[in-house]
């Protein structure tokens, strides 16, 4: 209630877009070379995480159904992260990346091209 002290507290949704977020900003300063993918990897998660995007590259925020009221917000948050992560390759490897248009697609697929697994790893 008003005045008896209580904080509210506004939760952010991870469809909302703030004036900072835009699909030519630089959200990290690692950019994807090739042999720091662990490096960069990282450095995306953390900045999307803040961002509260993290969900779409992990899967946790699914494709709403046609039709839904989220689908339009959806794909532009979706978009804006194919961006980011574009952005954050280096030029001469990026024309070696595949256009995806669905971020979680491309995300699984720069793993798949650049992760080195030798034998068992903390993460």
């Amino acid at each position: 209630m008003a005045g008896d002290g209580a904080l509210i507290r506004k939760t952010i949704s991870p469809y909302d877009i703030t004036p900072g977020d835009n699909p030519g900003n630089l959200i990290t300063q690692v950019q994807l070379k090739g042999e720091n993918y662990d490096e960069w990897a990282r450095s995306l998660r953390t900045a999307l995480r803040a961002r509260k995007k993290f969900g779409f590259i992990d899967g946790t925020i699914l494709l709403p159904k046609e039709g839904s009221a989220d689908l339009e917000d959806w794909w532009t948050n979706n978009s804006l992260l194919v961006s980011w992560i574009m952005n954050m390759i280096e030029p001469s490897l990026r024309s070696t990346i595949s256009h995806m248009e669905v971020a979680k697609d491309l995300w699984d697929d720069i793993k798949e091209r650049f992760s080195i697994m030798n034998g068992p790893r903390i993460q």
